[in-house]
């Protein structure tokens, strides 16, 4: 540790008047990340910190104040934050959120972050408080995940910004094993537990907990008896899933079909697929690649029978690719030419019209279509006696007719 430098700028930040109780927390077993939580700094470069540097900076700021240093060797996993800090901010945790992050192949300007933590570091937290006497509360720990992990996250989707709304959503859910089994110690979630034993419930749902502690510091001074006081050093630090994907991709336009005994999605009867093709495969299995979606939905105005065509202006339809890597085309041309290669990949069976891109509102307006939509059907009919006029005119005066249907298979 001896070439390791203190950082002056966190050690002049560090609160001489907390020394004491920030002093007991780190003999507690708290990381110092969770330490710069407590002693309320909030400059989030001061987190991003080698955990060397961090350390270092603490010991100096312990020597300062002449209490005695923990041996950071023998520091195991962190009794508040479960080792969080250590998964996203350590140099190994950075370096595998930025390479999965520049790897995703997502085009992007934007993006947001959602993150899941274990609910037993609200649990831990709350009964350090309790141990050490901290009657303010430190600042929350997705908070600073997400001051410190933006920056990160942005430079490695190519300086995309953070923007809350953004349709590219990244996921970190840090689980814990002891989580489900430290709720238990909450009396609220005990008690809906063992009243609802036939019903599958989240035990350790972040939600569930906070308004669980919060019921039993309503009701009471202390922490209840149930809950381990101080939290016990874990076995193990928790662990890590990430995911990145976008929200669906909505593309519109109208089809036609000529050729009868397509179906209009694929037609599978008792597990055999019956018919070559749809005029879902027709489009989608066309557009995706050029979207480099997972996967697609085709969501259509009404539908037409089997063995029958459709002619005329065509039939609205809405494609929802799937977690696409690219989001939009650069020109309406683009789409023009989506449209014309589907148009002569299916000649004499499937046409589109008006291809372009969508969102979701497209929906609203698709519905309306489907339900406002008057349609005039024409057939040959074949009679065994000579048609009058009379017998037209009486034909041509039925209205409201009920008609039952029942669709061959």
């Amino acid at each position: 540790m001896a070439d390791v430098t203190v950082n002056a700028t966190l050690l002049g930040l560090l609160p001489a008047a907390s020394f004491e109780k920030l002093h007991a927390l780190k003999g507690l077993g708290v990381c110092i990340r969770c330490i710069l939580r407590y002693a309320a700094i909030s400059d989030h470069e001061l987190y991003s910190l080698d955990t060397a540097v961090l350390n270092r900076t603490w010991d100096a700021f312990v020597a300062a104040h002449g209490g005695s240093a923990v041996p950071t060797g023998s520091a195991g996993v962190c009794t508040c934050c479960l080792d969080v800090f250590e998964g996203a901010l350590g140099a190994a945790g950075r370096a595998d959120l930025i390479a999965k992050s520049k790897d995703s192949g997502y085009a992007t300007s934007t993006f947001m972050i959602a993150i899941q933590i274990p609910s037993a570091t609200l649990i831990r937290q709350h009964a350090l408080n309790h141990v050490v006497q901290i009657t303010t509360v430190p600042i929350d720990l997705k908070e600073v995940l997400k001051w410190c992990l933006t920056p990160l996250l942005a430079a490695a989707l190519n300086h995309a910004a953070y923007v809350a709304t953004s349709d590219i959503s990244i996921h970190l859910h840090f689980h814990h094993e002891l989580s489900e089994q430290e709720a238990m110690q909450l009396p609220t979630i005990r008690d809906t537990i063992v009243q609802n034993k036939k019903r599958k419930l989240d035990i350790d749902a972040f939600g569930a907990v906070t308004r669980a502690l919060q019921t039993a510091l309503l009701h009471a001074s202390n922490l209840p008896s149930t809950l381990t006081s101080p939290p016990t050093v874990a076995a193990s630090p928790c662990t890590l899933t990430y995911t990145i994907e976008r929200a669906p991709t909505y593309l519109a336009g109208r089809y036609l079909k000529f050729q009868r005994g397509l179906s209009q999605t694929p037609w599978v009867l008792e597990g055999e697929r019956l018919g070559e093709s749809s005029v879902e495969e027709a489009i989608g299995d066309i557009v995706l690649p050029h979207f480099q979606a997972k996967s697609y939905k085709f969501h259509t105005a009404g539908r037409e029978d089997v063995d029958v065509r459709m002619l005329g202006n065509g039939r609205p339809f809405i494609l929802e690719l799937i977690d696409s890597k690219v989001a939009s085309l650069a020109s309406a041309a683009h789409y023009e030419r989506i449209q014309a290669e589907v148009n002569l990949k299916n000649v004499d069976r499937v046409e589109i019209r008006q291809f372009q891109l969508t969102d979701k509102k497209g929906f609203t307006v698709l519905q309306a279509g489907a339900d406002s939509k008057r349609k005039t059907y024409c057939c040959v009919v074949w009679v065994a006696d000579k048609l009058t006029r009379e017998h037209v005119a009486r034909l041509n005066g039925i209205s409201d007719l009920a008609v039952a249907q029942k669709t061959p298979v």
